[in-house]
């Protein structure tokens, strides 16, 4: 997929799970983050969809982040944090946590993502699975992001959950 049909779908399924605009906004942040290693210039260029690509990496990072920030009650980011952060550079370590898992969340979604237009990492960096239901960068490909984040969007409305 296209970055920004990553950050669409991420961004739209983690809102309409938590209703948080902070958090849906750090998982976007973070769903572009696979490819994006793949383009940091260290040595020679990466493989497309091999290490970056593997999930487990980032379900560990996660697992570990939202792990410290719930056994303290941290399972929320407010406007105030952000707030705080921004005036008075203050950013409590445990809602530091939180963005961290929110942002590895959205580079487990990306992999995720991927899988339905190519193949990604499974068991191993070697063992691949995915389906193709489009090409990356086609029409399709445009309409099935944006149809599933007016879907996931409105469900939210529908159902009540703002």
């Amino acid at each position: 997929m296209k970055w920004v049909n990553h950050k669409l779908v991420t961004g739209s399924l983690i809102f309409a799970v938590t209703g948080n605009p902070i958090l849906s906004l750090v998982s976007a942040a973070g769903s572009i983050v696979p490819d994006a290693i793949e383009r940091m210039p260290i040595g020679k260029r990466m493989t497309h969809r091999q290490f970056s690509h593997w999930w487990l990496p980032y379900l560990v990072v996660f697992y570990l982040s939202y792990s410290s920030a719930s056994q303290h009650g941290v399972l929320n980011i407010t406007a105030k944090n952000i707030y705080d952060l921004v005036f008075y550079q203050h950013f409590s370590s445990l809602s530091g946590f939180l963005v961290i898992a929110y942002f590895s969340l959205g580079s487990l979604l990306h992999i995720a993502e991927d899988a339905f237009c190519g193949t990604v990492p499974c068991i191993t960096i070697h063992h691949r699975i995915g389906i193709k239901l489009f090409k990356v960068g086609s029409p399709r490909e445009y309409l099935i992001a944006f149809s599933l984040s007016l879907l996931l969007l409105s469900s939210r409305l529908y159902l009540g959950w703002f």
